[in-house]
């Protein structure tokens, strides 16, 4: 009830002692539920609900609106971590940086990371249409894509998720 409140009345919930960056986060958790498009639970968009499904972290956050929120979610899951690898792809079409995250994931394996693949936010094409999440493979090949005709502009952000070392290889994914 109050966080309606707090949209109707704009600043009022500054006023009230909550932070501009409580009144923003609760009217975009609002937005987000109201434009989310899962029927079952709004609190969770289907890509990115798919995804988690892969890791079984469905249940570990409350939302999955946004990629952070995946992110979050699988980093509470011991045997992974995620790392961002945005500055190598952003901007790109997905399909050169499908080439470019083959290169990565060798770099990586000589590192010694054991890598499980990749989450990419793919832009929209269109301005009305909203983005779409992926989890592309070590080679970069679409493992999860809920709607594989999206027309996308580029990458708009992308995680790399391996296996943290000393960690149980037996745990699949």
């Amino acid at each position: 009830m109050v966080t309606g409140t707090l949209i109707l009345l704009g600043g009022v919930g500054v006023a009230l002692g909550l932070s501009r960056q409580a009144v923003a986060k609760s009217n975009f958790r609002i937005c987000a539920k109201n434009k989310s498009n899962n029927k079952d639970n709004n609190n969770q968009n289907i890509c990115l609900l798919r995804i988690a499904e892969k890791f079984a972290v469905q249940d570990r956050k409350r939302y999955l609106h946004t990629m952070l929120d995946l992110v979050g979610a699988i980093r509470s899951y011991s045997p992974f971590t995620v790392r961002s690898r945005t500055s190598q792809v952003k901007g790109k079409s997905l399909h050169k940086a499908r080439m470019k995250l083959k290169e990565l994931t060798k770099k990586e394996y000589a590192n010694g990371h054991q890598v499980i693949g990749y989450l990419v936010d793919l832009a929209p094409a269109g301005k009305k249409a909203s983005g779409h999440a992926v989890f592309l493979g070590q080679d970069g090949i679409a493992q999860v894509d809920t709607a594989p005709k999206f027309r996308t502009s580029g990458v708009r952000d992308c995680y790399i998720v391996y296996r943290k070392r000393g960690s149980f290889a037996s745990t699949s994914v």
